[in-house]
């Protein structure tokens, strides 16, 4: 089974805007029709940006890859950014 779709969804947070302006929820699609649901968090850019970083970030490090290696794929990812460290 790998990982063969992404579908984002960015839904604008209306005022007071807490949690942020924006919500982006994924869908990620195997071969195999399986899906997962996500959510991207921390987003400080416009709808249009986050999809394009989102969308970046699926192509380069989680396209055709094995969904069941979950611990493998979040340290890829996170590390893209954050050099496996906490946020401050």
């Amino acid at each position: 089974m790998k990982v063969a779709d992404l579908e984002v969804m960015i839904v604008e947070n209306p005022p007071p805007s807490y949690g942020g302006g924006h919500f982006a929820f994924v869908i990620v699609t195997t071969h195999d029709g399986i899906e997962g649901v996500g959510e991207v968090y921390s987003l400080p850019f416009a709808g249009a940006t986050i999809e394009s970083m989102i969308a970046d970030v699926f192509e380069r490090k989680l396209l055709g890859r094995d969904p069941h290696a979950t611990e493998r794929l979040w340290r890829d990812v996170y590390a893209m950014g954050y050099r496996l460290r906490s946020d401050p």
